[in-house]
Parts: structure tokens; C-alpha cells; sequence
């Protein structure tokens, strides 16, 4: 499976009025009647939003930035960046049944901005890693 796409999000905040083009590609693979690997990837570029303490280098590189009434206390911004990221999921689908299922699966994101001030010696994308075990029911 194949897409291309162009997504837009708008919220109450410019923050959130966010755009983006993706590619998606996904292959599943039956190991038996039961068993299915799977893998996914997908590339997004435009608008990534971050949410985090003011600093010079987020001011410095977002496109849009404000105080985020989400946190108590006031002291995080949220911030719209310019960038790419790259998700990529692999899993392990089990059939128990006809109607049910176990999914095992690890997803990795890598979101990594466009613009980056000369002066930073931190890390230059933000990456986390998921790692889920679903049941899944058919109704």
C-alpha cells in the first residue's frame, strides 16, 4: 500500500494551524493462516509543533511560539518548527481466533527541524520510540 498526501490541521492557536506533505508505503507479509509481519514508513515535511521551556534556540528557529495554558504554572511554550520527520513502524500480528487478535509492535519517530541557530550543541532532532502489545476485537 502507497499514499501520497497533504494534510492541514487548524486549531485555535496559529500554533496549531498546522500543514504538512507525506509519503506513506506499508507491506504486510502472512507468515501462516495466522501470523502477519507488517512495516510501515512514512515522510513528513512541514510543520511540526513542540511543546517546552523558552529558550533562545526554539525562539530562534520556530515560525509561530506561545505560552501554552495546557500546563499549569506558565512555563511552557509550545512552538511551530519547520522540518521532516520520519516515522517507521514494524510489528507482529497473532490471530487467536476468527474475530480476535494479538498486535506486537515498535514504532520509532525522528522529527528533525529545517533551521537550526549556529550556536546549539544539543541534539538536532527528537526521537522516541513506542513499543505497544494490542488485543483487537471484531465486533
Amino acid at each position: 500500500f502507497g499514499a501520497l498526501s497533504y494534510n492541514q490541521r487548524h486549531g485555535n492557536s496559529n500554533v496549531f494551524n498546522t500543514a504538512e506533505t507525506a509519503i506513506r508505503l506499508n507491506a504486510d507479509y502472512s507468515l501462516s493462516a495466522r501470523e502477519t509481519l507488517y512495516a510501515t514508513g512514512e515522510f513528513r515535511y512541514g510543520d511540526i509543533v513542540s511543546t517546552g521551556r523558552p529558550s533562545l534556540e526554539n525562539v530562534s528557529v520556530s515560525k509561530v511560539f506561545v505560552q501554552d495554558d495546557a500546563y499549569a504554572g506558565g512555563q511552557l511554550f509550545s512552538y511551530k518548527l519547520e522540518g521532516r520527520t520520519l516515522l517507521t513502524t514494524f510489528g507482529y500480528n497473532l490471530g487467536l481466533g476468527p474475530r480476535d487478535s494479538l498486535d506486537f509492535s515498535w514504532r520509532r519517530v525522528e522529527s528533525t527541524p529545517s533551521l537550526r541557530p549556529s550556536f546549539l550543541t544539543s541534539p538536532k532532532s527528537y526521537i522516541d520510540n513506542q513499543w505497544s502489545v494490542t488485543y483487537l476485537v471484531r465486533f
